[in-house]
């Protein structure tokens, strides 16, 4: 049997990792500029204003995320005020511009996003890249960069979540950092970071399933701790208490879930299988779907879930793969997903340019991430029940999310592969604590161990 072409083990080379870097920049350049051009012209020639004349959200909303945030925590009482849905630290973070005047509040928000942006693409070009392109010409060297810069900056995602101003830009910088970081002597600083955006918004957790298969336990545990020990600090310092403000969270959840989830509110500009499925059965069938959807809905997504807890701890993969399966998990939750939400998928997206080498499926996945990180929203259309247009990117993108999923996850003898060794692979999980089968000094049968050690090119006991 002949070894894949995606080898959990062989680094990808120079010139692979330049060519992915071509590829993603002109991809997500190409659909920059098309959509620029789109949205200039068309409204000119009709004479039409919103939606067509951006690709964004309504440019009388502009920033309004971040504003809106700013004047709950302003309050310090936002769960009983507003009804809000936000977990208590953000509102920590959202307290450092209570003083500030519109126009400052803003330049803080850009501000805070361009520096932790830029401090993880620093780290990812140290960690990852320099080292792997030191022997390229001198002008590689320097383009290599130009376009890493270019593929970050000009993406779709990141222009929505800055033009919404919401704090998913700050969580995407922190999640680079953790993965970037995790296998470097520096891993605990990017351990806090993980749990610093874990304490903002939840999801991020998913991430650090990523220190499982490398026997980092304590990089696992260490993001959960700070996430929940802010979380807890973070209650207990708004008004009312602890309690109080764990009851209030719990209504505004409500209050989100009967607006977003239940509601049509997070239909407009959206990413997630979810939506898309309601908004096929209210523009054609004139259906609005309600409770039974989002049940069976959330089993799938769990079910999901659960098959990638599997492949990131026991399949035998290159890491990008762990990485973007994780990512795919942090997406899907909570059930709805706002299009600043793919930022998630810049993590993945790093470690594939990185890590993956040329082959039909790691294409597919190429054309996939590329499709999801350029604006779609070239036509708009009303459906039942709701007031305002919803963007044809919000059925787009779930899809193109689905094959990237697929994409991502099938590969028939990895899958083969470990179902045949879990039991070794959990021996190796395990090892730390149990001396009797991996330990000094008998080492009674170290093979155990020794099997997902070399799939993940590890050292051998």
């Amino acid at each position: 049997m002949g070894q894949r072409n995606d080898s959990p083990t062989e680094p990808a080379s120079a010139e692979t990792v330049l060519m992915w870097l071509r590829f993603f920049a002109l991809f997500v350049g190409a659909g920059f500029l098309s959509a620029v051009i789109f949205h200039t012209l068309y409204p000119r020639l009709l004479q039409v204003g919103f939606p067509w004349d951006t690709y964004l959200f309504d440019p009388a909303d502009r920033f309004n995320d971040w504003h809106n945030s700013v004047r709950e925590a302003r309050s310090m009482d936002p769960y009983y005020k507003y009804y809000t849905a936000y977990l208590p630290f953000s509102y920590i973070a959202f307290l450092s511009a209570a003083r500030l005047s519109a126009l400052n509040s803003t330049l803080l928000y850009l501000s805070v996003s361009i520096f932790l942006l830029a401090i993880a693409a620093c780290c990812f070009w140290k960690v990852q890249l320099a080292n792997m392109l030191k022997n390229e010409s001198e002008l590689r060297r320097i383009y290599a960069p130009v376009l890493l810069a270019l593929v970050i900056v000009l993406c779709y995602p990141l222009h929505f979540g800055l033009d919404r101003g919401n704090i998913d830009t700050w969580i995407c910088a922190l999640c680079i950092l953790y993965v970037v970081l995790l296998n470097t002597r520096y891993a605990g600083v990017g351990s806090f970071a993980l749990g610093v955006a874990i304490a903002f918004k939840g999801y991020p957790v998913a991430l650090c399933l990523l220190a499982l298969p490398i026997r980092r336990y304590f990089q696992a545990l260490l993001p959960a701790v700070v996430g929940l020990v802010l979380t807890i600090y973070a209650f207990s310092f708004l008004n009312g208490g602890y309690h109080r403000n764990v009851a209030g969270l719990r209504m505004g959840m409500q209050a989100f879930r009967a607006q977003h989830v239940l509601g049509l509110l997070g239909t407009r500009y959206s990413a997630d299988p979810y939506d898309a499925i309601r908004i096929v059965t209210l523009k054609w069938w004139h259906v609005m779907p309600g409770q039974a959807l989002l049940t069976v809905y959330s089993l799938l997504s769990a079910g999901f879930a659960l098959l990638c807890v599997y492949f990131t701890l026991f399949v035998p993969a290159k890491r990008w793969r762990r990485v973007m399966a994780v990512c795919l998990v942090a997406i899907i939750f909570p059930d709805v997903a706002a299009d600043y939400k793919l930022l998630m998928l810049l993590p993945g997206l790093l470690c594939f340019i990185a890590e993956a080498k040329v082959s039909g499926r790691n294409s597919v996945v190429a054309f996939c991430l590329g499709g999801l990180l350029i604006p779609k929203n070239y036509y708009q259309f009303f459906m039942s029940y709701a007031w305002f247009r919803v963007s044809v990117g919000s059925l787009i993108s779930p899809v193109l999310l689905i094959g990237l999923a697929c994409a991502v996850l099938a590969d028939r003898r990895a899958w083969e592969a470990a179902f045949r060794q879990t039991p070794a692979r959990i021996a190796w999980f395990l090892s730390p604590w149990l001396p009797g089968l991996v330990g000094d000094p008998a080492r009674r049968r170290p093979e155990l161990a020794n099997v997902y050690a070399e799939s993940l090119g590890l050292e051998p006991l």
